[in-house]
């Protein structure tokens, strides 16, 4: 597990020092040490002398494409080229993660948004159209498990405030089958979800396509992106966990 926790670190860092990975895994410097030479030697990652720093290696690399291969997400990428294509926003298929939603795969379409998220990050579930559809195939029990407290962070003036506020929201999304947000975690952004469901009916994902506010018009999202999105999700889908 200790072994593990260490490649978990290179999800949000592009590089390893040991001091860094000592700190974050709250071990000493001698077990640290031993552990990111034990994936050095195994070529999971590779130490650059100069810098003292510790960088994915050609191990991991290899994983990365096998497993993209296996999980289903090539057939994925398909599907979100094919909205992209025809609505010309970026595109997203993201998982639940917690309180958050990772981002698995994307289209990136339009490279002027405030914010860009890479594949393998997070953002809040509650304050993005992919994290309502997600949490509103969550029972009541584990919505009051992961949100423990009633107030929630405000990233503007449009975000939930509230466990309360969210719970409606949800509730709103389920009988639509869709959620939209508008500048919920960040002012110039729009963006429509849908769910995306394996063979027993379960949902397993979200698509959202998300662009500028002033391109997601109540028309543009129900003649176009909601349309695309519904026709890519359609179809059941398998993806590795």
């Amino acid at each position: 597990m200790r072994g593990a926790a260490v490649l978990d670190l290179l999800i949000d860092r592009d590089y390893l020092t040991l001091k860094e990975a000592s700190t974050e895994l709250e071990l000493s410097t001698t077990i640290t040490y031993r552990l990111l030479r034990t994936w050095a030697s195994a070529g999971y990652l590779t130490y650059d002398r100069t810098s003292k720093r510790y960088f994915p290696g050609l191990g991991l690399l290899r994983l990365a494409g096998k497993t993209h291969r296996s999980t289903g997400l090539s057939e994925i990428e398909e599907r979100l080229q094919g909205v992209s294509d025809a609505v010309g926003q970026t595109v997203s298929f993201s998982i639940l993660a917690g309180r958050h939603v990772l981002y698995a795969a994307r289209i990136v379409a339009n490279k002027a948004l405030m914010y860009q998220v890479e594949i393998g990050k997070t953002l809040p579930a509650y304050a993005t159209s992919a994290g309502h559809v997600l949490l509103a195939a969550l029972p009541a029990g584990k919505l009051f498990e992961l949100f423990p407290d009633e107030d929630l962070l405000g990233y503007t003036d449009a975000t939930v405030k509230s466990r309360a506020e969210l719970l409606d929201r949800l509730d709103d999304v389920r009988n639509k089958g869709y959620a939209v947000n508008h500048g919920q975690l960040s002012t110039s952004v729009s963006a429509v979800a849908v769910p995306v469901h394996n063979q027993e009916g379960s949902t397993i994902g979200a698509f959202s396509a998300a662009g500028p506010g002033e391109q997601f018009s109540s028309d543009d999202i129900y003649r176009r992106y909601l349309p695309a999105l519904l026709e890519a999700a359609k179809d059941a889908i398998s993806i590795g966990r």
